[in-house]
């Protein structure tokens, strides 16, 4: 079956294909707004010479990573705590839901008054934006089912402490969970890591060259580095994916 379902996706990325070389050939489509395919290509070929994309590349990566890394390390433990501790999930529901309920965007002046307009602002609206992706999902992991307080009643039944039920039985019920708000965070993390790139004032990564190449009418480019970014997503999501498999033990 994966290799029907891989036979599947390749023809429909065939397809798409086919859709962008017939449109402009058909009339269909403004060349201004959709360039054909072969003059991306091109521009694809002459970018990949160029040791600045790479480097465009590598920087907002670098930004993205650090800044789920961040939030992963704080989001994970801080839900998985309020999962467990009734009065803390008590006392932190409201300000939770509220702080995560303020766009990304609307605390940007904030972000840079505290941080300026250097790396640490890009990567601090990323950790804004990811860590209550993780705190959420750690938070209902942990607080599971009827089928889970009843492991937990049993676990506890058998002498276990609490500690020793946090391990054995909270943590590995989370993991599903938490591997969904990482595959979320991931794509989360590129969309907010180019968006501050845009208009944060950077002077390099796939969003500043992104608006650099629409201000230019630099069309074809601009495509470049759009695919460039879908791939940046479907990789990370598949490395996600071989993470899930490999480590939680409930298999989708």
């Amino acid at each position: 079956m994966p290799s029907k379902r891989t036979a599947l996706a390749l023809t429909g990325l065939f397809a798409l294909f086919v859709l962008w070389a017939a449109l402009p050939v058909l009339g269909l489509s403004n060349p201004l707004y959709l360039p054909a395919i072969w003059k991306t290509a091109r521009a694809g070929a002459s970018l990949l010479r160029d040791g600045q994309y790479w480097s465009d590349v590598a920087v907002t990566l670098r930004r993205a990573g650090i800044g789920l890394t961040l939030s992963a390390a704080v989001g994970i433990p801080t839900g998985l705590m309020l999962g467990t501790v009734r009065w803390a999930y008590a006392l932190t529901t409201f300000p939770v839901d509220f702080v995560r309920s303020v766009p990304a965007a609307a605390v940007l002046p904030l972000f840079i008054v505290f941080f300026g307009l250097g790396d640490a602002s890009k990567i601090a609206v990323v950790f804004y934006g990811c860590v209550f992706v993780f705190v959420v999902g750690a938070m209902y992991g942990a607080r599971g089912g009827p089928e889970s307080a009843a492991r937990r009643e049993a676990v506890r039944a058998m002498g276990a402490s609490r500690i020793q039920t946090f391990v054995v039985v909270v943590v590995p019920e989370a993991l599903l969970s938490v591997a969904t708000s990482l595959r979320l965070a991931v794509s989360y993390a590129l969309v907010l890591v180019i968006f501050t790139e845009m208009f944060l004032g950077a002077d390099d990564g796939l969003g500043r060259r992104l608006i650099d190449c629409y201000l230019a009418l630099k069309i074809p480019e601009m495509y470049v580095y759009i695919v460039t970014l879908g791939l940046a997503g479907i990789t990370a999501n598949k490395l996600c994916e071989l993470l899930e498999t490999r480590y939680v033990s409930i298999r989708r």
